[in-house]
């Protein structure tokens, strides 16, 4: 280390050091420079550590001031990310405002507020008003209806207010229509009706907005297509001979990708028509119709054509068994 001597320091005396060959000692560490002709020390980067900076704060001087520079910009901190390549920043307000006061920060956190100050800055974590918060869409089922027809519509979410309106808005062109009707069921669910407006083959986003204006748009789409039509006449299938083998009969519906099934519990159960019936094709068969019984029978059933679209259309049939022909078979 290198040292001068000092003959008077004065604390008074605001930068000026009187420099003589008697009196106060300054040590110099190695590293340190100093510029005599404005009375600056300086100091190589990392010689203040954490251990030497020791900030004390009393209750009317603060551990450290970050001064502003006249006409250039106020009083501000910045912390760096770890590469020290992105900060934020905490800036004082500026001169114009006057400002004096002070923020105290509460003693714990609590999950999902957010601060706000009393008249004397004291911060503390309140919840927010739910007046005040959007509502949101997590799910709605279904997701497919058919146009023109008033379909129930159950929306799942958060911040749901009694009673929100609900619109539809067309991906088409983006016209809006409003639902026929909302149940407001709790702030996580509403069940709405589609009326008959909206159209097939088109897809709609959903809007829900609050009475306090806050509102939400769906990020999924509710599609519209026409359910399964049926092209066999509801009624009789036709008189089969009793412990018939073979196909009894054949139903159809059009629409996109239709499966066939049975809503009742007659067609395919084995103590009564025991037919099977075929989801893909819609052919009824059997290995001995009508089972176990010997008298005849009307076998009345109901059956579902679904689209691929999970919509489902029912129509009701009935089958007929005989006894006492001779030589078996279809009699339709």
């Amino acid at each position: 280390m290198s040292k001068i001597e000092v003959d008077q320091v004065d604390p008074q005396s605001g930068s000026t050091l009187t420099l003589g060959t008697t009196g106060n000692t300054i040590i110099i560490p190695a590293g340190v420079t100093f510029n005599a002709s404005n009375s600056t020390f300086a100091l190589p980067d990392g010689s203040v550590t954490t251990a030497k900076l020791n900030l004390i704060s009393t209750s009317s001087v603060p551990g450290a001031t970050i001064k502003g520079t006249s006409g250039q910009t106020d009083g501000y901190i910045k912390l760096n990310c770890e590469e020290n390549t992105h900060g934020i920043k905490l800036k004082a307000p500026p001169h114009s405002a006057a400002a004096n006061y002070t923020l105290t920060f509460p003693q714990t956190i609590t999950n999902g507020y957010f601060l706000k100050t009393d008249g004397s800055g004291n911060l503390s974590f309140a919840a927010a008003d739910s007046s005040d918060t959007a509502p949101t869409i997590t799910s709605f089922l279904p997701t497919t209806v058919e146009g023109g027809v008033n379909t129930s519509v159950v929306i799942t979410g958060t911040n749901y207010i009694s009673t929100p309106m609900v619109e539809f808005q067309s991906v088409t062109d983006g016209s809006i229509q409003r639902a026929a009707t909302v149940a407001f069921n709790s702030s996580t669910q509403i069940t709405i009706g589609t009326g008959t407006g909206l159209v097939n083959s088109t897809n709609y986003y959903i809007i829900v907005t609050n009475n306090n204006g806050q509102s939400v748009r769906s990020s999924t789409q509710l599609s519209t297509s026409a359910s399964p039509v049926w092209t066999t006449a509801s009624g009789s299938l036709g008189t089969v001979a009793g412990n018939f083998s073979g196909n009894v009969a054949t139903v159809a519906a059009s629409g996109d990708t239709i499966r066939y099934t049975e809503s009742t519990n007659v067609l395919t159960n084995s103590s009564l028509a025991n037919c099977a019936l075929d989801n893909v094709t819609g052919v009824i068969s059997t290995t001995d119709f009508g089972g176990p019984t010997t008298t005849a029978q009307v076998f009345q059933f109901t059956l579902l054509a679904t689209d691929a679209q999970g919509q489902s259309t029912s129509r009701p049939f009935e089958l007929t068994s005989s006894f006492g022909a001779t030589g078996g078979g279809q009699f339709n």
